[in-house]
């Protein structure tokens, strides 16, 4: 309405191109003009607003925090497809005495699905979690060696096959096909099931100890630069 003196508006604006170090501070305001061309421009500011860097500490933590997260989630996903591949089995073998698929055996399909999805979920949040790790980890110019480097590609690459589009595919075509085929074709999608939940379980596990590995020599690699730092500084001093 022309008499609404308020709009709301978007604006993105990508910090990293100021490249901002940990710890930096900013302070910024935005200020929009209309186009009134007749009795000219007129301009709105809005407050002084402040954005903090975190800290290297802070970045550290948070690192550690999302590292006992990842493992968390991990062990619960390693957990939970192992469980589903046993609940897979004896509803496949309870399939096989059935004459007809009745409504409980449906159900009972419909809820290993769920618990199919929550466990990409997990996995999904595992690597998103990594992926803030690798961010903070460039943001406080931290320079890896080159064995952890190799760890984390082959982790992420990890992370990337387990959840690639064709696996999500794969799932949702499983998913379907399970709510509306009958017995032959149900039974024949829960072994396709049955068998990527042993497949995924081989990874998670070979994806939790490779995390474990980066997360130690990721750790003995900061406490050596601590140390290389410390006696730099000591070496200053006594000069």
């Amino acid at each position: 309405a022309p008499d609404n003196r308020s709009v709301n508006y978007d604006y993105i604006w990508d910090l990293r191109k100021l490249e901002l170090n940990a710890g930096d501070e900013i302070t910024y305001f935005f200020e929009v003009y209309d186009n009134d061309g007749v009795n000219g421009n007129k301009s709105a500011r809005t407050n002084l607003m402040v954005f903090n860097m975190p800290t290297v500490e802070e970045m550290e933590e948070q690192e550690e925090e999302n590292n006992e997260d990842i493992k968390e989630d991990l062990k619960e996903s390693l957990k939970e497809s192992k469980k589903q591949q046993k609940d897979m089995k004896e509803l496949r073998e309870k399939h096989l005495q059935e004459k007809e698929v009745n409504w409980q055996t449906r159900e009972e399909r419909e809820k290993l699905m769920e618990r199919q999805q929550e466990l990409e979920k997990a996995i999904e949040e595992a690597k998103k979690k990594f992926e803030e790790n690798l961010k903070n980890q460039e943001e406080m110019q931290n320079q890896p060696n080159e064995e952890i480097l190799e760890k984390q590609e082959k982790v992420q690459e990890m992370f990337e096959d387990l959840m690639s589009d064709e696996m999500k595919q794969l799932m949702e075509q499983i998913k379907e096909l399970m709510q509306e085929l009958e017995k032959d074709g149900a039974l024949e999608m829960m072994e396709q099931m049955e068998m990527n939940d042993a497949e995924l379980e081989l990874e998670l596990d070979r994806m939790l100890e490779l995390f474990k590995q980066l997360e130690m020599e990721n750790e003995l690699n900061k406490q050596m630069d601590k140390l290389e730092e410390l006696a730099k500084e000591q070496e200053e001093l006594s000069e």
